[in-house]
């Protein structure tokens, strides 16, 4: 009997979980351009109303398809070099490694509102849903 009583807690706390999350979309706009400066990183998240300058946000999508901006649920982290930060989908975050770029490719770790440092990260070809600093991306000039 025990064992039913820990299962259904177990059971509790995992659907409590998945419920929680999934009310969790972040509210995120397509954007042409990502800021390239702090300064024009810390209007962006005024003129987002982000509550907190450090949870604005603006990356590419998985796919590559689009440059999102959004206000991150969670604190800024730490973002291990040799990787850009994504937005999986409506909110989780990952990393993409970006030791194949022809350059740009973050050297050192580094904070997540601070990716504007790294514009490598930043550039990507939509249409063929790659970045520009991938050797076989079609620069889109």
């Amino acid at each position: 009997m025990l064992w039913m009583t820990a299962l259904w807690s177990v059971l509790f706390l995992w659907n409590f979980f998945v419920t929680s999350n999934e009310g969790k979309n972040l509210q995120v706009k397509e954007v042409d351009i990502c800021p390239t400066n702090k300064s024009s990183w810390e209007k962006a998240s005024r003129d987002l109303n982000c509550t907190n300058p450090d949870r604005y946000q603006c990356t590419p999508n998985e796919q590559r398809s689009a440059l999102l901006q959004f206000c991150y649920d969670q604190p800024a982290t730490s973002i291990e070099k040799g990787y850009c930060w994504i937005l999986l989908d409506s909110h989780f975050m990952d990393t993409y490694s970006c030791t194949g770029f022809a350059e740009g490719c973050p050297n050192i770790t580094y904070r997540s509102n601070e990716l504007y440092k790294y514009q490598e990260c930043l550039k990507v070809n939509t249409k063929e849903e790659c970045y520009l600093a991938e050797p076989k991306c079609p620069n889109t000039t």
